[in-house]
Parts: structure tokens; sequence; C-alpha cells
């Protein structure tokens, strides 16, 4: 095993099988030369399938199987599991990725990327939908806006302005990435105090890139490596509950990093503008116009 490459991978799971055996199966036979740890906590599944899976691993010694009897939501789930995590390499992960042959030596690459400068604060691969169409895991810059008016041209116009395209660098820089995929430090991960778990599900992983950043830290996005993303392979199950908590998510993150800015600015400008007009007044009444004085 190589000592400076071991990782702690997190994985949320709800009702999530097949796909987290697929996953797990996936990185068994996979990542051979990493010495890992998985801390699987289970948002309260209550299908038999994903019950029975959790047992069988929870017998493995290098998996840690977190039952719940009541869903936390993504951010809060992430949060526990990152508790229990026992590496600094953390890998914040969906239960619908499926690693391969090229895995491992994708995983070594962005540890050592990671470890090159303190102001990297995360990073993440490309991901890949089943029908090898790009899974856009990240945004050059964030306009809440601009999204939502993007998502209803997908759901109006699929096959026209459903298609992503790859930045042309290898390595970029991005202002968010996706939780599906995430790899962080763990002290970078402490800095920001995880995720926020006034989200449910949805956007929390925005306001966690948006708090990566606001500690100076770069986002960046390897493009030429991949991993294959079963995108929304769980959230089928729920579609109504999902549409409601990614639109709901999508006001608070508005609300977090739009509104409070825009008060904050009215206020300042409530508070200094009566100190402004008194000293206008007094510069009048003196005809002083020196500002300097």
């Amino acid at each position: 095993m190589l000592e400076e490459s071991k990782i702690s991978i997190l994985i949320v799971t709800h009702n999530s099988y097949p796909d987290i055996k697929i996953t797990i199966d996936s990185i068994v036979a996979n990542i051979i030369n990493v010495d890992y740890e998985i801390i699987l906590v289970d948002n309260n599944s209550n299908e038999k399938d994903i019950l029975d899976f959790l047992e069988d691993q929870s017998k493995i010694s290098n998996i840690r199987v977190v039952p719940l009897n009541v869903n936390l939501g993504f951010g809060r789930a992430n949060n526990l599991a990152f508790s229990l995590a026992s590496y600094e390499n953390i890998l914040i992960l969906n239960p619908d990725i499926i690693f391969d042959a090229n895995s491992e030596q994708n995983i070594l690459k962005l540890i050592k990327f990671v470890e090159q400068d303190d102001r990297i604060g995360a990073v993440s691969p490309v991901l890949l939908k089943p029908n090898g169409k790009i899974d856009k895991n990240y945004h050059y810059e964030i306009k809440l806006f601009h999204t939502l008016v993007k998502r209803f041209k997908k759901i109006l116009f699929k096959d026209k302005s459903n298609e992503e395209y790859l930045p042309s660098n290898t390595l970029t820089k991005v202002s968010s990435l996706a939780g599906a995929f995430i790899l962080i430090k763990s002290r970078n991960y402490e800095l920001i105090k995880g995720f926020d778990e006034s989200y449910f599900m949805y956007s929390e992983d925005i306001d966690f890139s948006l708090k990566l950043r606001s500690y100076g830290l770069d986002l960046y996005l390897f493009s030429d490596l991949f991993f294959n993303h079963n995108v929304g392979s769980s959230s089928r199950k729920k579609q109504y509950r999902m549409i409601y908590e990614m639109y709901k998510s999508t006001a608070q993150l508005f609300f977090k990093w739009k509104i409070s800015k825009f008060f904050k600015k009215t206020l300042l400008f409530i508070i200094a503008t009566p100190f402004v007009i008194i000293e206008l007044l007094i510069r009048s009444i003196k005809r002083n116009k020196n500002v300097s004085d």
C-alpha cells in the first residue's frame, strides 16, 4: 500500500440498491494499491435488498456501515460520515459512481494534485452518464437564475440543449463542484465546517464550494480523468419530492449568498448616508472641498 495515498470514502445511501452494490463492488475490484476505508451512512432505507446488502457489508473490515432511523439529508449525513473518517484524503462519493481499471491511477493523480498547494480546496474528475455523454459536475460561474432557465430549456428541448462540452484545458479552475465526486483534504473540510446542514438535498454542494472559495481556496476539474455516473438512478423513485427539494434548495442558496449580501450593502448605505450628508453640509458652510482634510 502507498502510505501517502490513504483515503476515506464517504458514501450516503437511501434505498439506492442495486447501484450501491455496483459502486462498492467496483471499488473493491479496482482499488488495489491504495489503502482505503468506506464509511457508508444509510439514510433510513426501508427496502429489503439494500438492508440485506448493508448487513453483509458491515462484516467487512474496511467498510463501516452507519444505519440511521431517520433521513438526515445529503449534507448532514456526509458530515456524520466525515466525523468517523480516519484519513487526511476525503472522497465524497455518490452511491452510483462506477470505478474501472483506470480509477486507481485517477485517484492517485487527484490525491497528488491536492497535495501540491495549500490554496487547492478540492478537485474532481469528469463524470460520464450511462449514454457516454458528459454529466456536467462543475460551474465556471454560479448564476442561479441562468441555471433555472437552462433547466427548463433541458426539459423543453432536451435533444437540442442537453449536450455538455469539456473545457479545452486538462486542468481548469471552476467556481463549484458537484457532490457526486469531490476529493478534498480533511483539513479543508474541517475549515469550512463541512456541508451546511440546513439543506436537505441539492445545492449543498454549491454552498460547499462557495464556502471553500470564501476562504481563498481554489476548485479544479481534471478534464482528462473520467468516472462513470449512473446519474439520477435513486431520485427517480421519488420524483416529486426530488423536484421540490431542488427548487427549495436553490431558493435557500439564493437567500444565503445573494440576498444576504444585498441586505448588508443596503444596511451599510443606510448607516453611512447620514454621515455623508452631515459632512457635506459642514463643508458647504465652511467652503471646504478638500475631502482629505
